[in-house]
């Protein structure tokens, strides 16, 4: 299980890089089936994992919702990936 924390102590604040660079890690020594979660809104960390998918060679399964978002902010000229990405 991966448990996204990056403010949860003060004093190890990790950028949201280093969780990129552990999650593809740890994704990419993982067999089989992978489950992250964050929140709908989240755009950034939806990135980030859809980031760790490429780099990993899996897909990122996302929920209509986010889907919606990542439309609207493509039709909004805003740069993020494209529904039919095969890693999305």
């Amino acid at each position: 299980m991966i448990c996204e924390g990056t403010r949860i102590n003060s004093t190890q604040a990790d950028s949201l890089e280093h969780v990129k660079e552990v999650a593809t890690e740890r994704v990419d020594k993982t067999k089989g089936l992978v489950v992250v979660n964050f929140p709908v809104r989240d755009t950034d960390r939806m990135q980030s994992f859809f980031q760790v998918a490429q780099e990993t060679d899996r897909a990122l399964v996302i929920n209509l919702k986010q889907a919606y978002l990542l439309e609207l902010f493509r039709e909004s000229g805003i740069a993020t990936p494209r529904i039919d990405d095969d890693h999305l």
